[in-house]
């Protein structure tokens, strides 16, 4: 009856607008902006619009794809913010889920985790489902990484204009969570069914695309020459490089130090491999769309088996 009554919640607030942006209303407030419907700032979202379990993506398209995976993906609640965010709301076998692009970084994932837990209550279930660069020779493109850690490489702005050579910080691990994360691996072997390789690798979070992910650019001294090498010697199994899933394990940390686990936020992430930068062979699109369905279904699957 609860699931019954949740599905309904989201279809009294549905309106879709599929290729429209919208804007919240006058914002109220600078500590946590929202407009008079109670519309948080950047997600353009108000409470009952978003479930409790919540796929995130980066690309709209993404997300546009794997909502077809909905029981009614023609029915379902629809919201994109002049913020870059685009959300789908309705029901995967009967239970509530949404689907949310952010876009790229760390910024975007702090923005949606915390406007997302603005506007929902009770325990929340996250998966990421993302695209990567692997650093590790083993593994080929289109293999989906599950990340088991995650650390962050980090950007030391200071140490460039003081002449220093060793410019970025190597963060020390954060975990997903201990139920979520072996129901994601479960599902994606699951569902992958040969069509493309799946693996649990330590995962690194830059926080550029570039300077941080150890692409030389003439251009700019990024002083990264050695980075991925630097980055290897102390984390050796580092499957996946991108630039989300460290502060998604590290909001959901602050929010159980905040709420002592009582409105938990658990959290898992994995990512398709795109590029291999040891051998630099990149993934075509076509197949690359392939795997976003597949993933994406098994994604959803582990984000309504979760408890």
């Amino acid at each position: 009856m609860k699931k019954i009554a949740l599905f309904f919640c989201f279809i009294a607030f549905s309106v879709t607008l599929a290729a429209s942006t919208k804007t919240i209303g006058d914002p109220k407030g600078t500590n946590f902006p929202k407009d008079g419907e109670g519309r948080v700032y950047h997600l353009g979202l108000k409470a009952g619009e978003l479930a409790n379990r919540i796929l995130l993506v980066g690309d709209p398209e993404r997300a546009k794809l794997i909502c077809q995976s909905f029981d009614e993906p023609e029915s379902c609640f629809t919201y994109a913010s002049n913020r870059g965010f685009t959300t789908y709301t309705g029901t995967k076998n009967g239970t509530p889920v949404s689907i949310m692009a952010i876009g790229m970084g760390l910024p975007m994932m702090d923005f949606a985790i915390r406007e997302i837990r603005a506007i929902t209550n009770g325990p929340l279930f996250i998966i990421r489902l993302g695209s990567c660069g692997t650093p590790h020779v083993d593994i080929p493109i289109s293999t989906v990484v599950v990340a088991k850690s995650s650390f962050g490489v980090l950007t030391d702005y200071d140490a460039y204009h003081e002449g220093k050579k060793d410019c970025f910080k190597i963060t020390k691990e954060l975990y997903p969570d201990a139920s979520l994360h072996p129901l994601l691996v479960k599902s994606l072997h699951d569902a992958a069914e040969g069509a493309f390789p799946v693996t649990e690798a330590e995962d690194a979070t830059a926080d550029s695309f570039y300077g941080s992910q150890g692409r030389i650019d003439p251009e700019f001294d990024d002083r990264n020459g050695q980075l991925i090498e630097q980055f290897l010697e102390l984390h050796p199994d580092t499957g996946s490089l991108q630039m989300e899933t460290y502060h998604l394990f590290h909001l959901a940390k602050l929010n159980a130090y905040a709420h002592a686990n009582e409105e938990q936020i658990k959290v898992a992430a994995c990512a398709i491999v795109l590029a291999q930068r040891k051998s630099d062979d990149f993934l075509s699109n076509e197949r690359k769309h392939e795997i976003e369905k597949i993933a994406g279904r098994a994604c959803l699957e582990a984000l309504i088996n979760a408890s």
